[in-house]
């Protein structure tokens, strides 16, 4: 109950290598807490939040694998990097095939030729 009162804002984000110049980039996640985030901390229906996240983007809300394949999409990091830090690597493993690009990890990418 107190977390879903004092609760503002969360931002989590992960570092990675950069593929098109030298250094690191953050992917981050980042949750403003709305009355309806509040209420599904409270009911513990935290499984829920991403869905809100999803939904929260007019709060300037982002879920971390959606700025991942932004960072992806623009050529900052490697697919294999993007599959690393993701909370859904199924999902955006199928993403990247679907692009029609390549993971860059054998079992993954061979899976995928197989079917």
């Amino acid at each position: 109950m107190q977390l879903s009162t004092s609760l503002i804002a969360v931002i989590s984000q992960v570092l990675c290598p950069r593929v098109d110049k030298p250094g690191r980039v953050a992917g981050y996640e980042f949750l403003v807490v709305t009355p309806a985030i509040s209420n599904l901390i409270r009911e513990n229906k935290t499984f829920r939040i991403d869905s809100a996240i999803q939904t929260g983007k007019k709060f300037g809300m982002q879920l971390l694998d959606d700025h991942l394949w932004s960072l992806y999409s623009k050529g900052m990091i490697s697919a294999e990097e993007m599959i690393d830090k993701c909370r859904n690597p199924g999902d955006m493993t199928e993403k990247v095939h679907r692009a029609g690009g390549n993971v860059g990890r054998a079992e993954l990418d061979e899976a995928h030729e197989a079917n």
